[in-house]
């Protein structure tokens, strides 16, 4: 999915075309790589600059990180001599050698093949859900198109949830379209039916889509709404820095009386997105750092909650 997905379709477009004219497999394969993990890497500099200026350094940083990472390791993988030959739930490639993925379920090798990719596709799913929530926990993203839908997500005030879907939904689209339906028809005249559109690798990535969005979910309810609590002795020194550091959060002090002590004792309360609250927490502790802070679930709100217009 995203923008390592559409240029993946691209660069095997090229790696087609270059097939049929049969150019040497070693010089496809380096074509194959620049233009795959080159334009990936080129279109991520303006959407870097893009998030900097506008959701803020740390936010950014992270999410370059993961930009590069996700470039590098992947290529020095493929220079390992017969990586390609190494398969964990069965090679997916068709029995002709085409190595388009452009299977119709209809052969019986096909359909085991087919199979084997829903395995890929679901175990893909569950590693990269997991990824996902670790990077979205620390306060970044994936890059990409994420740069773009946390921007839609944060500057709208709309729950990041249903707009990172849209974005995968949209992108596991396009990539498929590019990378298998128009690289098989390419390949073959014959491949270009409606059929073939919906091959395993469009259910495939529907299959990936949906398990990354349920983990994620599940492992950081990024669209929840949460309660923050914070109990100190001097609750006030906190609201003055919180305000002070251009923070646009509405918070609550109430008044309480201790068990023991039987003194009055006062607390903090802030409603905010669930994602926000790492970014909350930091500032809180560079208030104060002796308290005790908890955090709870709110089933819903009838209202309006403004959002931190950034991340860092």
């Amino acid at each position: 999915s995203g923008t390592s997905g559409i240029f993946q379709g691209i660069a095997r477009i090229v790696k087609t075309v270059l097939k049929k004219e049969n150019v040497n497999d070693s010089t496809i394969n380096l074509v194959y790589q620049l233009f795959f993990y080159g334009l990936y890497l080129i279109t991520n500099i303006p959407l870097i600059i893009f998030s900097y200026k506008k959701m803020g350094k740390k936010f950014t940083i992270l999410s370059s990180i993961v930009v590069i990472l996700s470039n590098v390791v992947p290529l020095a993988i493929n220079q390992i001599s017969g990586v390609k030959e190494f398969f964990i739930f069965g090679n997916t490639t068709r029995s002709d050698g085409q190595d388009l993925y452009l299977l119709d379920f209809s052969a019986s090798d096909h359909q085991v093949k087919a199979f084997s990719m829903f395995l890929y596709a679901l175990f893909a799913g569950l590693i990269n859900g997991l990824a996902y929530s670790i990077v979205v926990a620390v306060g970044g993203s994936t890059g990409g198109l994420d740069f773009i839908s946390f921007f839609f997500a944060y500057k709208k005030k709309k729950p990041m949830g249903p707009i990172l879907l849209i974005f995968n939904v949209s992108s596991i689209l396009i990539s498929v379209t590019i990378g298998s339906f128009i690289a098989g028809g390419v390949s073959s005249s014959k491949n270009w039916t409606v059929y073939n559109f919906f091959s395993q690798n469009l259910m495939s990535g529907v299959i990936y889509t949906i398990v990354v969005s349920t983990v994620l979910h599940n492992l950081f309810p990024k669209d929840k709404i949460v309660k923050i609590q914070i109990y100190c002795e001097d609750v006030i020194a906190i609201r003055n820095y919180l305000y002070l550091n251009n923070f646009n959060h509405s918070l609550t002090i109430n008044t309480t009386t201790g068990g023991y002590s039987l003194q009055e004792k006062k607390n903090i309360e802030i409603i905010c997105l669930f994602i926000e609250v790492p970014k909350i927490l930091a500032k809180i502790k560079e208030a104060k750092s002796e308290m005790m802070i908890t955090i709870s679930p709110i089933s819903g709100i009838d209202g309006k909650l403004s959002v931190e217009e950034a991340l860092n």
